[in-house]
């Protein structure tokens, strides 16, 4: 077992779960969101995504990266209620079953909250809605909708653009409902301007 300093983000992301379960608010909204701070979100967007989007008996979460093993991005999570439910109701089964330290297809060493969600959610039957987004086949003169963009994704960005080393989406031209990552507050507020004009 890894010393307890590494576990720090896990004991707090299974603690904060935990409160999550105990206050039960989550369970009066078809649809939960998870977005990290770095990320521009759009909610009207998002509701206009998920205004027709069909909910199986199981549950759905969307996947927010195509073609890569790790298809659910952390930067903005969707699950709809039963999803979310069924995360939440097997958190411990999941910790005690999934390899969570051996992060293999991952960014580190242990799993992050993102792959350890849709990992636990698959393995209790939801379902995972593909993406449908195409980045690489939109026109350069026209904008690119869709769930969202982050950096942390291959898909999201042209051969040219995976060489540079530090990428954000082109705001002024993304329309998505979220856009990752902006690390600084004028980069942050500056895209926000961009993408809503």
């Amino acid at each position: 077992r890894p010393p307890r300093s590494t576990l720090f983000p896990y004991t707090t992301l299974f603690r904060s779960w935990k409160i999550i379960r105990q206050a039960t608010t989550w369970k009066s909204f078809p649809w939960v969101v998870k977005v990290d701070p770095v990320s521009v979100f759009i909610p009207y967007r998002l509701r206009a995504i998920l205004k027709y989007q069909h909910v199986t008996e199981n549950g759905v979460f969307l996947e927010n990266c195509k073609y890569v093993r790790m298809s659910f991005h952390g930067s903005m999570e969707v699950m709809s209620n039963k999803a979310f439910g069924t995360l939440l109701d097997n958190l411990e089964d999941c910790q005690r079953v999934l390899p969570w330290s051996n992060g293999s297809h991952a960014h580190f060493r242990y799993y992050g909250e993102d792959k350890f969600a849709a990992w636990c959610m698959l393995a209790n039957g939801v379902d995972k809605v593909p993406s449908l987004q195409q980045v690489e086949t939109v026109p350069e003169d026209q904008p690119i909708t869709g769930l969202h963009l982050t950096v942390s994704c291959p898909g999201h960005r042209s051969l040219f653009e995976m060489q540079k080393k530090k990428w954000h989406p082109n705001c002024s031209r993304v329309k998505t409902a979220g856009m990752h990552a902006f690390k600084t507050v004028e980069k942050y507020f500056k895209c926000l301007e961009e993408t809503t004009m």
